[in-house]
């Protein structure tokens, strides 16, 4: 349950994050969709 939590604070961070560091619109939208296919693999999975 924290985790799920966690994750749920933390993900909509990461655009800013990557932003911060650099990356472009482009990376930022690679690692986006990566995350979400990542999501609804598991989901699939459990």
């Amino acid at each position: 349950m924290f985790t799920d939590l966690s994750s749920q604070i933390i993900f909509p961070l990461i655009p800013l994050f990557l932003t911060s560091l650099g990356a472009g619109a482009t990376v930022v939208g690679i690692v986006e969709g990566a995350a979400e296919t990542t999501a609804s693999f598991l989901k699939v999975i459990s």
